[in-house]
């Protein structure tokens, strides 16, 4: 089976449902055009807070805000 057939049988039984609309389903899948990172800087940031996410890591990194000074406001080219 072909993906577009996986993702047409998955769109075909999400519909069967009957409070899933398809508008449902395409803002599911366009959410992620609203946190894609649109420079480098937000990039950065994004993966310093990857890390944070992990398992216990929010108790040891914690606010990734409190880390800017020292990430020189999270410049990639200052701090390379």
């Amino acid at each position: 089976m072909k993906e577009i057939e996986y993702f047409s049988k998955a769109k075909e039984y999400l519909l069967s449902f009957d409070k899933i609309s398809q508008e449902m389903i395409d803002t599911q899948l366009s959410e992620w055009k609203k946190r894609k990172p649109k420079n480098l800087k937000e990039l950065f940031r994004a993966f310093i807070k990857h890390a944070q996410n992990r398992q216990s890591m929010p108790n040891s990194i914690g606010d990734i805000s409190k880390l800017s000074s020292v990430l020189l406001e999270f410049n990639h080219i200052e701090i390379i």
